[in-house]
């Protein structure tokens, strides 16, 4: 993909976090512009990571409907800076040792 170095690394490390068993069980959400990429960067890491991993594209209407709350404290949680990855954090590990965020 032209011009998503940092996006493409980013998702690279993710695959790699996974394949090392670091995180497990979770999901991974790509926010951003209409037509930015974002289905075929994660398609890319779902083929990645084998056929066992699920792949499951919906639309933000489908997610707002359901947890308008949950949206709310995302947004207010999360900074977002247009066209960078600002952070990756891990917030329970695959042991499910640390505390559990969210449901």
């Amino acid at each position: 993909m032209v011009g998503q170095n940092d996006t493409l690394r980013a998702a690279g490390l993710v695959v790699q976090i996974v394949h090392e068993g670091k995180i497990a069980g979770r999901c991974i959400l790509l926010a951003g512009e209409p037509k930015s990429g974002k289905t075929a960067i994660i398609v890319r890491m779902a083929q990645s990571l084998g056929n066992e991993t699920p792949f499951t594209r919906i639309s933000g209407s489908e997610i707002h409907c359901a947890k308008v709350a949950t949206l709310v404290s995302i947004e207010e949680e999360t900074e977002i800076i247009k066209d960078k990855v600002v952070q990756i954090q891990i917030d329970r590990p695959a042991s499910g040792t640390g505390q559990k965020v969210g449901n």
